[in-house]
C-alpha cells in the first residue's frame, strides 16, 4: 500500500509540475484576447496591489513603455488562466486562517477528514466527496484538474451543475395512434391534434405589368437553344408556394398575425395623489366648492370701531371652502393665492349661523359659531361674491343640520330597540348584518366565497398584454420588414420627361402669316453619368416640329409590321412621341440630360448654322432658309446632319433633389471634332467650370423640357418594346408615354433577377477610316446605313427589326448615321435599336453599307445622290454565343453571294470563299460596339458553356454523352461567373442545375453542383442580396422531374454529407455552407413538402412517409454538422450561428412534414452535445435553438397538453406527482416543454447573461400562448398552463435567489422585510441587534451577525472569484452586463453581510400525504438581478393564473406545508415586484432596449477600474442608460405620453397580480379549510396567508383592486373568525 502512495505522489508531482509548465508557456506565449469585465476588474486588482506596495507605478493601460506593459500583459494572462480554470476545477476554500496553517502542514500519507469536525450544514454530496479514501481523494482532485466531470460540470461558485438527464422521447406517432379516440374525443382535441388542412401548394398566376404577355410562342422557341427556352419557361411559368396555413403563427409574440390592441383606463392609485405642502393643490381643487378673497376683520366682541371697509383693521385674505373625504366642510384662510400655510382654519361643523353685518360694511358677515367658539367676520369685496359666499356657506349649514337629524333619529331608534336574546355564533362575524337597515351591510352578509371569486373573473387582462418589456417590443413589430416578395421589375426614381417645344431665333413667316420653324429638326433625349463615364439610358427620339414642317419631310414608310396594340389603335397614334418615363436608380447630381438636334444634310456643320448665328442682322435670311427646305428635304430628306446640342444637370448640386427647371441653360453648335460619347462625356465631367462652355458657339434659342418626378404609371405607357402598359385606356386619355431603358449597371446593388421578355440589342457604329484609300475617288460625305439581315444570297433583304425614328414605320429594315460633310475619317455617335429574332442562326449578320451622299444640289450627278463606296459584314454568333464585344473589321468594295463563308485559311495564305476585292489590303478601318440589353442570351462564357453542355447532356437523343471529366471541368468553371450575370440570371441558373442534379447518375457530377451551388449562393450572399435566394426558394424552386425518380432533397441529403464531412480538406466550401446553410435547408424542406403533395404521401401516417435510408441521411447530416458549431464557434462565429439557426429552422419544418418522434431525436441528439457551464456563445447557440424549435405554429400539439394519466388505465401513473415535476414520464409525454425546463432550470445557475436569455426565452413563449387568437376559447389556457407545471417547483427550489427591490416610505416600520424573513426560512437568516442599526437599504436584505456560523467556502470573496459580488447582500454577477445596484442614498452595504446555507429542515408534523422535495443540486446563494426577478415570477404568475382549479388543488395536495407556505411567499413577493410606484417613478421602456440579449450582446466593459466612469443609471430594466449633459433638456411631449401610457400599463399589472394571487388565496381557503385550521390556526399557511392580507393594505392598491381585497378579507375573516378571534387560553 506504501508503495502505492509513493508512486501516486511521484504521478502527482509530476502532474503539478507539468501543469505549472504550462502556465508559464501560456504566461509568454499566449496572445492576449480582450478580457471581460471580470477579468479586467481582477487584473486592475492585481495592479492597484503592485501599486500600494511602490513595486510599479502605471498611470494608464496604454503605456508604453516595455516594462510596464510587460507587467500589464502578465497580470491580464494570469486572470484570464484563473478564470478559464476556475470552469473546471473545483476548488475547496478553506474556513479559517487555523484551516490555512494546518493545510500547510498536511501531508498526503497523513490525510483524513473527520466528519465530525465538519459544520453541520455541509450538503450530503459535499460531505460523500469528503468521505471517501485518500487513494480516491487524490483521484477525485487530479480529474477535476485534468478532465473535469463530465456528469457534473462545476460552475464559478463551486456549485456543482447537474447536465439534465436527457429522456427518450415518446414513439410519437405510434402514441396518437393508439389513443386516436380519446385524443379525438377529448374536449379540447384543437389542442391535440395536428390540423389536417396545415400544408397545401398554391399556384399564383404571375401579374405583369403589361396588358398581355409577349413572350414568344412554342413553334417559335422549338429551336431555340437551351438557354433561351429555359429563361422564357422561368420568366412565364406562375409562382409555386407551398403554403403552411398557419405559419403567420410560427414566429415570436411579436410577430403573431392579430395581437389585441386594448386601450386601458387609467386607474385610481393613492401614490399619484402628491400630499406635500407646496403640491397640496391638486388634491383640493377636486374637492374645492368655492374660492376667492375676502376680507377678514378683527374678532366679534372687539371694543374696537370701524368707518369702512377700507379701514386697515381688515386684512386681505384668499379663503377656501372645501369639503374632507369624511364630509367635514373646511374653510382656510391664505395669506395669498398661492397657498402656503392656512393662517386661519374654520371647521363648519361649529358654525351655527351666516348673518349679514351691515353695521362692518355694506358687504359684510359674520360667521357664528357654537358656544366655546369665537365667531369670524368677514367681508366681500363686490355684491356678487357677497351673494355667492352667503348662498354657499348657507347650503353648507342646511347640509349639516340634515346630518345632525339623520344621527339624531338613528340613535333614538336604537334606544326603542329591545336588545336582542343573547346567542352563540361558533364563527363567522357577517351573520348580524342580516338584519342591518343599510343595503350595503345586508349585500356584504350574502356573499359568499364563491360569488367573491366569480366577481374576481368578471373583467380579467391578459399578463403580457400589462408587461412592459413585451407591450414595447408588440408596438413595432418586424414581421412586415422580413416579407419575401416575388420577383418583379424593379425600377429606380421614375422621372417624366414631355418635350413641349424647340425654338430658336432665326424663324420665317409662313403662309398664313405666322411664324414658324424655317426647317424641321430630328431630336434625341438621353442621359450619361459623368460620375462613372457612361451612357446611362438609351436613346428617346421625340419629334417636337409643327405640322406644316412634318409635310416638308420625306416620308418613305415602310410596310408595318405586326405589332400587338390595343383594338382601335393604329400604329400612327406612336408616330411622334413626345412624353418619356427615365428610371433612374442611384440619382446624383453628375447625371446629366442630353439633348441632340439633328436637321437635314445640307453642307458643313459651321456653314449650314450660320444663318442661326446671324438671325438677328439680317430678316431676308430665315425666308430664304425657308424657302429652299422643300427642295432640300425632296433630295436629301433621308440623310440628317449633326446640327446642335444642349444639356443640363438633372439634379441639384448638394440635396440632390430634382431640378424641375423645364429650360436649357443654351444651346452649343455641334463641333465635328466633339461627335463622340466619350468627348461629351469629357465635357460634362468640366460641366460647372465656367471657362469650359465659353469657347462653344451658341445658338440663339431655347429648348422647354418639362420634368416632373413620377410616383404613379401615367396613363397610355408603353415598354421600351411598345408593348401597352396598364392602366391603358382605348381610345388613349393622353398622348404616348413611352419607357426608356436603363442600361445594366455594372454593381451587383442595381441589378435584379429578369422577369420580362425583352430581346434588343443596340449597336454604335463608332468610326471608319476611309483616309487611305485609293479605290474611290469620291468618299468624303459618308452615310453609314445598318441592316440585320438572315442569309448572304442576292436576293436577301434587312429584316424589319430596327426601331424606327419619330414619322417612320414602328420598325424599319434599315438605320442610317448622321453624314459628316467632307470628312473621309468620320466618327458616329448612333445609337440603333434592333429587336433580335427569338432563333439566331449562324446565318443572322449585321450589313453595314457605306455612300457617299452628294450634297450640293445645284450640281447634277450622273450616278445620282448616293454612291456605294464599301460594305462590312459581322455575324451576331460567335461559336454559338452572341458576339458583343467593340469589334473592328475590314471593308468591302463590293458584296458577292456567300460573303458569309469567307474565312482566312491563316498564315497569310488567303480566304476561303468568294473572291472578294477589300479596301485598304483587308485591313480592319470600321469599328463597332455593341450594347445587349436581353433577357434570353448571355454575355458571360461560363454560363453559356454550361447551358450548351447540358444541352448536350439532358438531349432525348444522344449522339455521344459528354465525358464526366468534361461535365467536371464546365462545373468547377462555373465558379468563375458573373455577379450581376448571377444575379440576373439567378432563377433560370438554379433551376438548370437542380434539373441536372437528378438527372445525373454520377456521384462526381453531383458532388460538383452541391459545390457550385455552394459557391453562387455565398456569392450572392456576399453581395447583400440574399432576398433574391429567399424568394427563388418561397416562388421559384420546383422538384424537376427524372426519370430515375430521384428528387433534389435526397440528392442533397446524400452529397451534403461527403461535401461536409471533417475529412474534406476544401474548408472554404464548408465554412460556406455553414453561412448559407439556411438556403440549402429550405430547399430540401420545400423538396419535400412538393414530393409528399405531388405523390399524395401527405395522407399518409408520418412514420410511412419517407425511407428509412432518407431519415439516416438527415441523422447522418445533423451528425456531422453538430461538430463544426461546437468546435469552431470561436473561429468563425458569425458562420457557426447562422448553421445552428439554420438547423434549428430546419428541425422546425421537420416538425410539420416527418416523423414527429424522429425529429424529437433529432433534437435530443443536438442537446446532449451541450454542457453545463459551456462558454457563452454556445449557451447563446442551445437557447436561440430551442427558441425556434418553439415558435413552431403547432408547439402545443407537440407536446400534448393532457394528463398522461388520463389517456389509459394502462399508461396511470402510480405517482400524481410526476405531473408536476420534471419526472421521466412528464419529459416523455411532453417532450420539447420538458426540454426546455431542463436546460432553463440548469441556466439559473449560470452567469447572469445565460439566466437572463433562458427566462427570455420561455417568458416570451408564454406571451406568445397568451396573446395566440387560437387560444382564447374556454379551457385553452388552463391546458398549456399544465404543461409548465414542473416551473413551480423550479422557482421554489430557486426561492432563496429571489431578492425584490422593495421602496419603503422613510418612517415606516419594516414589518414587510421581517415578515417575509420569517416566512421563508430558505430565503433568509436571522436579524440581529447590530443590523438593525445599520441604515436600511430599501430592498428585502439579508443582515447576519457577525458571531453566526458562516462558511468562507460561500463568502463574498470567493463569490466574487466565482463572477458574483455582494452589494447591499444582492449577488452580482461581475460578468454581467450591467449588474443592478441600489441608488438610494440611504443605502449602504453593510459589513456583516454575507450568505449562510440553508440548514432549515422540514416541519416533522407536515402532512403525511405530502411530498417532500428534494434539490438535485446544491443550491445557490447568489441572488438574481430584478430583471429577472421578474421573468420568473410572471412566468410563475401565468401558470398559476390560467391552472386549472382542479390542477392547483392537486399540487397543493402533493407538496407539505413548507412548500405550500412558500408558494405563497411567491405570491407576496410579486406583490412587491409589481406594485405601481406612482407616475412619476415610472421608467420608460423603449422597443430597442427590451431584454434584447440575444439579438443585441452588450460589448465588454474593459474599461480600467480606476477610471472615472461616465454618470450610469442603472434601472430595474438592467439597461445601462448614459446621461448626457443635457439630458434633462432634450425630454419631449413624446417621452411624457410614453411615460404616462407605461403607468397605466404598471398599474393593471399590479391589480391583475394582485387578483390572481386573491385567487389562489381564496381557492386554497375554500379547499384547505382543515390545513389552515390545524394547530388553531397557528400554522405556517395561515401565518403567510393572514400575512398577504397585511401585505395587500400596505402596498399600495387601486380602487378596483381593493374592493376585491375587502371582499376577500371580509370572507376570510368571516370563515376563520374562531381560530382568528380566540383571545388567549
Amino acid at each position: 500500500m506504501s508503495g502505492k502512495r509513493s508512486e501516486d505522489k511521484i504521478w502527482l508531482k509530476r502532474e503539478v509540475k507539468e501543469t505549472a509548465d504550462a502556465i508559464l508557456k501560456y504566461f509568454q506565449n499566449e496572445p492576449l484576447h480582450m478580457l471581460n469585465f471580470k477579468e479586467m476588474m481582477v487584473s486592475d486588482k492585481i495592479l492597484n496591489w503592485l501599486e500600494r506596495r511602490k513595486l510599479i507605478k502605471i498611470s494608464f493601460r496604454s503605456t508604453t513603455n516595455v516594462y510596464k506593459r510587460t507587467v500589464i500583459d502578465i497580470c491580464d494572462k494570469m486572470v484570464t488562466w484563473m478564470d478559464k480554470l476556475n470552469y473546471f476545477v473545483n476548488f475547496r476554500p478553506l474556513d479559517s486562517k487555523e484551516d490555512f496553517g494546518m493545510m500547510k502542514s498536511l501531508s498526503f500519507d497523513s490525510l483524513s477528514v473527520d466528519l465530525e469536525e465538519e459544520e453541520e450544514d455541509y450538503e450530503d454530496e459535499e460531505e460523500a466527496y469528503l468521505e471517501v479514501e485518500e487513494d480516491e481523494w487524490v483521484q477525485h482532485f487530479l480529474r477535476d484538474l485534468k478532465d473535469g466531470d463530465d456528469d457534473e460540470i462545476t460552475d464559478r461558485g463551486g456549485t456543482k451543475l447537474n447536465k439534465p438527464q436527457l429522456v427518450e422521447p415518446l414513439d410519437f406517432e405510434n402514441f396518437l395512434l393508439k389513443n386516436k379516440t380519446v385524443l379525438q374525443n377529448d374536449p379540447q382535441r384543437e389542442l391535440l391534434l395536428y390540423p389536417p388542412d396545415d400544408i397545401s401548394e398554391i399556384v399564383l398566376p404571375r401579374r405583369y405589368r403589361t396588358l398581355f404577355q409577349t413572350f414568344p410562342t412554342s413553334q417559335e422557341t422549338e429551336n431555340c437553344n437551351l438557354f433561351t427556352k429555359q429563361c422564357i419557361a422561368s420568366y412565364s411559368s406562375n409562382w409555386n408556394l407551398i403554403h403552411y396555413k398557419y405559419n403567420a403563427y410560427s414566429g415570436t409574440y411579436a410577430d403573431l398575425p392579430k395581437v389585441p390592441n386594448i386601450e386601458y383606463k387609467e386607474e385610481n392609485y393613492e401614490i399619484d395623489i402628491d400630499t406635500d405642502a407646496e403640491d397640496d393643490v391638486k388634491p383640493r381643487i377636486d374637492s374645492v366648492t368655492k374660492e376667492g378673497h375676502l376680507m377678514k376683520g378683527p374678532e366679534v366682541g372687539s371694543e374696537r370701531t370701524f368707518v369702512n371697509i377700507g379701514s386697515k383693521s381688515f386684512k386681505r385674505r384668499y379663503c377656501s371652502l372645501r369639503q374632507e373625504v369624511d364630509g367635514t366642510y373646511m374653510l382656510e384662510l391664505y395669506k395669498d393665492e398661492r397657498k402656503g400655510e392656512a393662517k386661519v382654519t374654520i371647521v363648519m361643523d361649529f358654525c351655527t349661523d351666516v348673518v349679514k353685518n351691515s353695521k362692518r360694511g355694506r358687504f359684510c358677515f359674520e360667521l357664528r359659531m357654537t358656544a366655546g367658539h369665537k365667531s369670524y367676520l368677514l367681508a366681500a369685496e363686490n355684491e356678487t361674491d357677497f351673494k355667492d359666499w352667503l348662498t354657499k356657506l348657507s347650503s353648507v349649514l342646511q347640509q349639516n343640520k340634515l346630518q345632525e337629524e339623520k344621527r339624531a333619529a338613528s340613535l333614538e331608534r336604537e334606544r326603542s330597540t329591545p336588545p336582542p336574546s343573547p346567542q352563540v355564533q361558533p364563527f363567522g362575524t357577517l351573520k348580524g348584518l342580516e338584519q342591518s337597515m343599510n343595503p350595503q351591510l345586508i349585500k356584504y352578509a350574502r356573499e359568499t366565497d364563491v360569488s367573491i371569486a366569480s366577481a374576481r373573473k368578471e373583467i380579467r387582462n391578459k399578463l403580457f398584454t400589462l408587461y412592459p418589456h413585451l407591450v414595447a417590443n408588440l408596438k413595432s413589430p418586424s414581421s412586415s420588414q422580413n416579407q419575401v416578395e416575388p420577383y418583379r421589375e424593379v425600377f429606380g426614381n421614375r422621372i417624366f420627361l414631355k418635350c413641349e417645344n424647340i425654338k430658336f431665333r432665326l424663324q420665317a413667316v409662313d403662309e398664313k402669316e405666322n411664324l414658324c420653324q424655317v426647317e424641321p429638326y430630328h431630336t434625341t433625349l438621353c442621359l450619361f453619368d459623368a460620375k462613372n463615364s457612361r451612357k446611362l439610358t438609351e436613346n428617346f427620339h421625340f419629334d417636337v416640329n409643327s405640322s406644316c414642317i412634318r409635310k416638308t419631310m420625306f416620308n418613305n414608310h415602310e410596310p408595318d409590321v405586326k405589332l400587338e396594340l390595343p383594338q382601335g389603335l393604329t400604329q400612327q397614334w406612336l408616330f411622334f412621341p413626345r412624353q418619356a418615363l427615365i428610371s433612374i436608380t442611384n440619382p446624383h447630381p453628375d447625371i446629366f440630360l442630353v439633348v441632340r438636334i439633328e436637321k437635314v444634310l445640307q453642307g458643313g456643320i459651321c456653314q449650314s448654322s450660320e444663318a442661326y448665328v446671324k438671325a438677328n442682322k439680317d430678316p431676308k435670311i430665315s425666308l430664304k432658309v425657308y424657302k429652299n427646305i422643300g427642295t432640300c428635304c425632296q433630295r436629301l430628306g433621308n440623310y440628317r446632319m449633326p446640327f446642335a446640342w444642349a444639356v443640363r444637370p438633372l439634379f441639384r448640386l448638394y440635396s440632390n433633389e430634382l431640378d424641375n427647371t423645364s429650360e436649357f441653360h443654351a444651346i452649343y453648335r455641334q463641333e465635328p471634332n466633339k461627335l463622340t460619347d466619350e468627348e461629351l462625356l469629357k465635357l460634362l465631367s468640366e460641366y460647372r467650370k465656367p471657362d469650359k462652355f465659353s469657347k462653344f458657339t451658341v445658338i440663339p434659342g431655347s429648348l422647354q423640357i418639362k420634368i416632373t418626378a413620377m410616383n404613379e404609371l401615367p396613363s397610355n405607357c408603353l415598354t421600351t418594346a411598345l408593348v401597352p402598359l396598364k392602366p391603358f385606356p382605348v381610345p388613349p386619355s393622353t398622348d404616348p408615354t413611352l419607357e426608356i431603358t436603363e442600361f445594366e449597371a455594372s454593381s451587383e446593388k442595381d441589378v435584379h433577377p429578369y422577369t420580362t421578355f425583352v430581346n434588343h440589342l443596340y449597336v454604335y457604329p463608332l468610326n471608319l477610316n476611309f483616309d487611305t484609300q485609293k479605290m474611290f475617288a469620291r468618299a468624303r460625305n459618308i452615310a453609314c446605313i445598318v441592316e440585320l439581315r438572315d442569309s448572304d444570297n442576292e436576293e436577301a433583304r434587312g429584316l424589319q427589326c430596327i426601331y424606327g425614328r419619330p414619322g417612320q414605320s414602328l420598325l424599319v429594315s434599315q438605320a442610317s448615321c448622321a453624314v459628316l460633310h467632307h470628312n473621309t475619317i468620320p466618327t458616329w455617335y448612333e445609337e440603333i435599336k434592333i429587336k433580335l429574332p427569338i432563333n439566331l442562326l449562324s446565318t443572322h449578320h449585321l450589313l453595314f453599307n457605306f455612300y457617299h451622299i452628294s450634297c450640293d444640289i445645284t450640281k447634277k450627278r450622273e450616278n445620282g445622290i448616293e454612291n456605294c463606296v464599301g460594305y462590312a459584314w459581322l455575324p451576331l454568333l460567335h461559336k454559338g454565343k452572341l458576339n458583343v464585344e467593340v469589334q473592328t473589321i475590314p471593308v468591302a468594295a463590293h458584296l458577292p453571294p456567300g460573303y458569309l463563308s469567307v474565312h482566312p485559311f491563316g498564315l497569310g495564305k488567303g480566304n476561303a470563299g468568294p473572291e472578294i476585292t477589300w479596301i485598304d489590303g483587308q485591313k480592319p478601318i470600321f469599328t463597332v460596339g455593341f450594347n445587349l440589353y436581353s433577357t434570353v442570351n448571355t454575355k458571360d462564357q461560363h454560363l453559356f458553356n454550361l447551358f450548351s453542355h447540358a444541352e448536350r447532356l439532358l438531349d432525348p437523343k444522344p449522339s455521344a454523352l459528354p465525358s464526366e471529366i468534361e461535365t467536371c471541368k464546365i462545373l468547377k468553371a462555373l465558379h468563375a461567373i458573373q455577379l450581376t450575370t448571377l444575379i440576373t440570371f439567378l432563377p433560370t441558373l438554379l433551376n438548370q442545375l437542380f434539373t441536372l442534379l437528378v438527372a445525373t447518375s454520377s456521384e462526381e457530377i453531383g458532388l460538383n453542383i452541391i459545390r457550385v451551388l455552394i459557391n453562387l449562393v455565398n456569392m450572392v450572399y456576399e453581395a447583400g442580396r440574399k432576398e433574391i435566394l429567399q424568394a427563388y426558394v418561397k416562388y421559384v424552386f420546383v422538384t424537376p422531374f427524372s426519370k430515375r425518380n430521384i428528387t433534389v432533397h435526397e440528392e442533397m441529403c446524400k452529397h451534403l454529407p461527403i461535401i461536409l464531412h471533417p475529412n474534406n480538406t476544401d474548408f472554404l466550401v464548408v465554412n460556406k455552407f455553414m453561412h448559407h446553410g439556411g438556403f440549402f435547408f429550405d430547399i430540401i424542406v420545400k423538396g419535400m413538402a412538393q414530393h409528399l403533395l405531388a405523390s399524395n404521401r401527405i395522407k399518409m401516417h408520418r412514420n410511412e412517409r419517407f425511407s428509412s435510408d432518407y431519415l439516416q441521411k438527415i441523422e447522418t447530416l445533423m451528425q456531422i454538422l453538430m461538430p463544426y458549431i461546437l468546435n469552431k464557434y470561436k473561429e468563425i462565429p458569425v458562420e457557426t450561428k447562422e448553421l445552428n439557426k439554420s438547423l434549428a429552422h430546419f428541425l422546425k419544418k421537420c416538425l410539420s412534414l416527418m416523423d414527429r418522434g424522429f425529429v424529437f431525436k433529432l433534437i435530443n441528439l443536438y442537446m446532449e452535445k451541450f454542457n453545463p457551464g459551456d462558454p457563452r456563445i454556445l449557451q447563446e447557440y442551445k437557447f436561440s435553438f430551442l427558441e425556434i424549435i418553439c415558435n413552431h405554429e403547432h408547439y402545443v400539439a407537440f407536446n400534448l397538453p393532457i394528463q398522461h394519466n388520463k389517456l389509459s388505465p394502462k399508461n396511470r401513473s402510480p405517482d400524481r406527482l410526476q405531473e408536476f415535476t420534471l419526472s421521466e414520464e412528464f419529459c416523455k409525454h411532453h417532450f420539447v416543454v420538458a426540454l426546455l425546463l431542463q436546460e432553463i432550470k440548469t441556466s439559473l445557475n449560470e452567469v447572469t447573461h445565460i439566466r437572463r436569455i433562458a427566462l427570455n426565452t420561455l417568458r416570451d413563449l408564454l406571451a406568445k400562448h397568451e396573446l395566440d387568437d387560437r387560444y382564447q376559447n374556454k379551457g385553452q389556457l388552463n391546458r398549456i398552463a399544465l404543461i409548465y407545471m414542473p416551473w413551480l417547483s423550479i422557482v421554489l427550489d430557486n426561492l432563496n435567489r429571489l431578492d425584490i427591490a422593495d421602496k419603503i416610505e422613510e418612517g415606516r416600520d419594516s414589518s414587510i422585510v421581517n415578515r417575509i424573513s420569517t416566512s421563508s426560512s430558505c430565503m433568509f437568516g436571522k436579524s440581529s441587534a447590530a443590523s438593525d442599526a445599520t441604515p436600511r437599504s430599501h430592498r428585502f436584505t439579508l443582515h447576519i451577525d457577525k458571531d453566526s456560523p458562516m462558511h468562507i467556502r460561500n463568502s463574498a470573496f470567493f463569490e466574487a472569484i466565482a463572477g458574483q459580488s455582494l452589494v447591499n447582500g444582492n449577488s452580482l454577477s461581475i460578468e454581467s452586463d450591467i449588474s443592478v445596484i441600489s441608488t438610494d442614498a440611504q443605502s449602504t452595504t453593510s459589513q456583516d453581510t454575507t450568505i449562510i446555507r440553508d440548514d432549515v429542515i422540514r416541519s416533522e408534523d407536515s402532512i403525511k400525504t405530502s411530498h417532500t422535495r428534494t434539490v438535485s443540486h446544491v443550491p445557490r446563494y447568489d441572488k438574481l438581478q430584478q430583471s429577472e426577478v421578474k421573468d420568473v415570477l410572471i412566468i410563475f404568475l401565468f401558470i398559476v393564473k390560467y391552472l386549472n382549479e382542479e390542477q392547483l388543488i392537486a399540487w397543493w395536495q402533493q407538496y407539505n406545508e413548507s412548500d405550500v407556505a412558500n408558494f405563497f411567499t411567491i405570491l407576496e413577493m410579486s406583490l412587491h415586484c409589481f406594485k405601481y410606484v406612482g407616475k412619476r417613478n415610472v421608467t420608460v421602456i423603449k422597443s430597442q432596449c427590451v431584454d434584447n440579449v440575444k439579438n443585441n450582446p452588450k460589448k465588454a466593459h474593459t474599461l480600467p477600474a480606476r477610471m472615472n466612469p461616465a454618470e450610469i443609471n442603472h434601472e430595474n430594466t438592467s439597461t445601462l442608460v448614459i446621461h448626457m449633459t443635457n439630458r434633462e433638456n432634450l425630454v419631449s411631449a413624446e417621452n411624457e405620453v410614453q411615460k404616462k401610457q407605461q403607468a397605466i400599463l404598471e398599474q393593471h399589472l399590479a391589480t391583475e397580480v394582485g387578483l390572481i394571487t386573491l385567487d389562489a388565496m381564496g381557492l386554497y381557503c375554500m379547499n384547505f379549510r382543515k390545513n389552515l385550521l390545524m394547530s388553531e390556526g397557528d400554522n405556517e399557511i395561515m401565518k403567510k396567508i393572514f400575512d398577504i392580507y397585511l401585505t395587500f393594505m400596505q402596498i399600495g392598491q387601486s380602487e378596483a383592486l381593493f374592493k376585491h381585497v375587502f371582499a376577500a378579507l371580509r370572507a376570510f375573516i368571516n370563515n376563520y373568525s374562531s381560530v382568528l378571534f380566540q383571545g388567549k387560553k
